[in-house]
């Protein structure tokens, strides 16, 4: 009986939830959905019945993805992080408009501050990735730069964005 009790207090103790810490780098997926929830987190679809819980108080923005058949499984994290928004005079969206700001450079001042929060500094900037550095813990990630169309405001966005599956 001790023993059933012993194995009865293990497996609840290790079948917990973590508290998220928002570190959309780490390798923290076992955390509560409930507690995404209950921290205000925006429900946003992500398509195919993935939707991301977005904390969307800060400039950069980290998510926890889960799938709508096990809602409460994290199945990867992330962030987006808008960095500049341009006005367009017309509606007329072409993909040399958006080829060309997503070209441009970035204000890397700003994005080091965000990305320093977790200890990642911008090293490298190709076309449309930017690589990151965390030295203290030798970690290099790729961050992806893209511009979206806002097509009713006539506005294109330019956005950064990391994607972590779970492993």
């Amino acid at each position: 009986m001790k023993n059933i009790i012993t194995i009865f207090l293990l497996s609840f103790i290790y079948s917990c939830k973590e508290k998220p810490n928002y570190n959309p780098f780490d390798n923290q997926f076992n955390v509560s959905v409930k507690q995404l929830i209950n921290d205000n987190c925006d429900t946003v679809s992500a398509g195919c019945g993935y939707f991301n819980l977005l904390k969307s108080e800060d400039k950069l923005k980290p998510y926890y993805q889960v799938y709508c058949d096990d809602f409460f499984t994290v199945i990867a994290k992330g962030f987006t992080m808008d960095i500049d928004t341009f006005k367009l005079q017309s509606s007329d969206f072409q993909n040399s408009y958006i080829d060309s700001i997503t070209s441009l450079p970035l204000d890397k001042s700003q994005l080091n501050i965000e990305l320093g929060k977790f200890g990642y500094k911008i090293f490298l900037r190709e076309t449309n990735t930017i690589k990151a550095v965390n030295k203290e813990i030798q970690d290099t990630v790729s961050l992806k730069l893209y511009t979206c169309p806002i097509e009713d405001q006539n506005l294109l966005v330019r956005t950064i964005e990391f994607f972590k599956g779970r492993e």
